[in-house]
């Protein structure tokens, strides 16, 4: 895993200097930097210069949007409001003692806003990509190379690729600009500022001087807006004798290193003057995504520079080392060993900076690169320890290249010194790294079609670089890529205990009983040292193994019967399990016909999947279902797939649907036959008899008071008017294929 840092020096930075071209706003300048955190989540970051002197402290923005459009057809995509603004700020000062008392009233704070953002894949997959922007008024009315400058906004712009290609994920993060420093221009001597970028994923850098952007959706009078104004944006309008390719005058003017992005000029004009870099960064070949730093330099008149001077004694011997010497130091095995270096300047009161850079290994080991910063008068010198960590050992083969920088911080840019020597020193021997595995023995045995999961771990001095990976050997002990076979283990290396999965699913192709020796190796670099241990595993391929299960979720996974006594208006669910060996596929799927299954009122998904599986089936009977055969058998099948061959498993689903035992019987006693049409017939309506799902009507019986039938049907939908009926006292039995109700009824003028 690669750790990223948000710095406060990020993309598009602009500086604002000089009291004498202070008729400004507030904006300097600032740009962004997008960092990818994972799962298409993103941290876009704005970083805005603030003029600390001339600003007004009301036209701080507590709060900023960002607004993110569509490269291809410049839609807008998403409005992020209320990125607030991070209570950690900087402050850059310019004070310089060499560079005169008028940078005094230059500073400027760093505000940095960031918000974490999700760019789903699915929506931001256009090949062509996208940029965000943030738009703000206006500029410093004192720049002396585009026309009204304190009437013209700023657009801060990044283009960034999208975030998925082919329905995979495509990690960007957008290019770092170096810190800004804190360095001004000096008229008739050669300048220099280093705009080159860092890129976490190793794309292809290329920088250009393009035009500073204007704004178009905000003014003098509305300096923010809610919503930015998509693009293309127009660039600004550049004074006489001012140019994209003529931003600052000078002999020679200014251009930029296309592959290092280092700037240098030679001012011929003393001004404040506005300039823009644009970085682009290319993947295989194509440009993925580019972001920008406008920056305003001013030019001043300054007094000449001088360059430090390092001095280095040997530490064996009575002499100072010059170029390119060597020296043999025999490092103790319980303390560090320190080389001093010395470094002096007769410019007097500058900042002096030293560093010790490793030229042949790894800047982690054996030497420290530590930058210090001193300030010395024109009569001191300045003195710096740079240290060897304690190494016992084995000699390098090669010795150590050691170069020593000093540098100053002159107004037209660093004069520096530099120092390269080699050193021989014995170093210890490195404690062998250890390699533990998640499996017992040394053989294991795999079915064909089979997936096997290895954990590997190394345990080293938690202070040392190392790593883990994994290399195959056939049985003739020739070593082949691990791909080839179809396993998986990315190396892995960091510092101190580290750990990795070794995956394989065993092809179904193979030779069986085909042994394949895998070795895990651990390694460790410790003072140029390289340190090696193998830890071999033999594999064989069996021939394949299918088998497949299915069962009630919950219930013993051995029985393949469920039996299932339903009534009308409930729903009744089960939960399925398809299973297979681990690694094969298995499907769910009915063995009953669909039809048969919509007839019953059951509903049940097929699934499929790796190893286990589940779908529930559900029964919902109504009374519509009555009348079907009962008891009903209903099949379900797990399959499971392994190299092709298929085993299966059945579970029978046993329905019986119950008929409904309670039938509502509310019956009036008393009818009037008087033509108002209200209780002058007899039918099932009149006793309330009404019978649910799976009850049936077997025949009615009505008697007079003395015993004669007056009336018998065996038609539910009976229909006795009380005009055959003569009035008295009648005795009726009511009767179903499960019930029966008697009683007695009125019938009267």
């Amino acid at each position: 895993m690669k750790t990223k840092i948000l710095t406060s020096a990020v993309l598009g930075i602009s500086f604002f200097f000089l009291s004498f071209y202070s008729e400004a706003t507030h904006i300097v300048g600032g740009g962004f930097q997008m960092i990818a955190n994972g799962n298409y989540n993103y941290t876009i970051q704005l970083t805005v210069y603030f003029d600390e002197i001339n600003g007004s402290s009301g036209a701080k923005d507590s709060k900023v949007f960002f607004s993110i459009f569509r490269k291809s057809d410049n839609k807008l995509m998403v409005n992020i409001p209320g990125v607030l603004l991070d209570t950690s700020e900087k402050i850059i000062s310019y004070k310089k003692a060499a560079c005169g008392t008028q940078v005094d009233s230059v500073r400027t704070r760093v505000l940095n806003y960031s918000k974490d953002v999700d760019l789903p894949a699915s929506v931001y997959n256009d090949p062509l990509g996208y940029y965000v922007v943030w738009e703000r008024c206006c500029r410093n009315n004192g720049i002396d190379n585009i026309q009204n400058p304190g009437a013209v906004g700023q657009t801060f712009v990044m283009d960034f690729p999208p975030v998925s290609k082919n329905s995979q994920p495509y990690l960007n993060d957008s290019p770092v600009f170096k810190p800004v420093p804190n360095t001004l221009f000096c008229i008739n001597q050669p300048s220099f500022i280093d705009f080159g970028a860092t890129d976490f994923d190793g794309d292809s850098l290329v920088y250009e001087i393009v035009d500073p952007l204007s704004s178009t959706g905000t003014a003098t009078g509305s300096p923010v807006t809610d919503t930015a104004v998509s693009g293309p944006y127009l660039p600004v309008l550049w004074s006489n004798g001012f140019s994209t390719a003529v931003q600052i005058p000078g002999n020679p003017e200014l251009s930029i290193n296309p592959k290092t992005g280092l700037m240098t000029v030679t001012p011929s004009m003393l001004g404040l003057f506005v300039f823009s870099v644009s970085c682009s960064e290319f993947r295989q070949g194509k440009k993925i995504g580019m972001v920008r730093r406008e920056f305003q330099q001013v030019v001043i008149s300054c007094v000449p520079n001088t360059a430090p001077v390092i001095t280095l004694p040997d530490p064996t011997r009575n002499r100072l080392l010059g170029q390119n010497d060597t020296i043999f130091v025999a490092n103790n095995t319980q303390t560090k060993t320190c080389i001093n270096v010395k470094v002096s300047d007769k410019q007097p009161l500058q900042t002096l900076t030293m560093r010790a850079l490793p030229l042949n290994f790894s800047p982690i080991s054996p030497i420290s690169g530590d930058t210090v910063k001193l300030i010395v008068s024109s009569t001191d010198t300045a003195r710096l320890n740079f240290c060897l960590p304690a190494c016992v050992g084995s000699t390098r083969a090669n010795p150590f290249h050691l170069r020593v920088i000093a540098y100053d911080n002159g107004c037209s840019g660093s004069l520096y010194d530099t120092l390269d020597i080699f050193i021989v020193l014995t170093v210890p021997p490195s404690f062998m790294p250890s390699i533990g595995l998640s499996i017992q023995d040394d053989e294991l045995q795999v079915y064909g079609g089979d997936s096997v999961t290895i954990k590997v771990n190394t345990v080293v001095q938690p202070t040392q670089v190392n790593q883990i990976k994994a290399e195959v050997l056939t049985n003739r002990m020739q070593q082949i890529g691990l791909s080839s076979v179809g396993m998986f283990f990315p190396a892995v290396s960091g510092i101190g205990p580290l750990s990795g999965f070794f995956r394989w699913k065993a092809p179904c192709a193979m030779p069986v009983n085909q042994p394949y020796t895998v070795n895990f190796v651990a390694s460790t670099n410790f003072c140029g040292q390289n340190i090696v241990l193998k830890k071999p595993v033999l594999l064989k391929i069996l021939p394949p193994k299918i088998n497949s299960l299915i069962y009630e979720k919950g219930s013993d996974s051995s029985k393949n019967r469920i039996e299932i006594e339903g009534e009308t208006d409930i729903s009744y669910k089960k939960v399925l399990v398809g299973k297979s060996r681990a690694g094969s596929r298995v499907m769910l799927s009915p063995l009953t016909g669909s039809l048969e299954l919509q007839k019953y009122g059951i509903e049940f998904a097929p699934a499929s999947g790796i190893t286990t599986v589940e779908s529930e089936v559900s029964w919902n009977p109504d009374c519509s279902h009555f009348g079907l055969p009962y008891p009903a058998d209903i099949l379900f099948r797990s399959s499971g797939v392994t190299c092709g061959g298929v085993a299966y498993d059945t579970l029978t689903l046993k329905i019986n649907l119950k008929p409904t035992r309670n039938i509502e019987f509310n019956p009036i006693n008393l009818l009037t036959s008087n033509e108002d049409n209200i209780n002058e017939k007899i039918s099932l309506d009149v006793f309330n008899a009404l019978p649910g799902c799976g009850v049936e009507f077997e025949g009615i019986s009505i008697y007079d008071r003395w015993g004669k039938k007056a009336f018998y049907t065996s038609d539910p939908g009976f229909l006795w008017p009380l005009t055959r009926v003569q009035y008295g006292v009648y005795f009726y039995e009511i009767r179903f294929n499960n019930q029966q109700f008697q009683g007695w009824i009125e019938v009267m003028k």
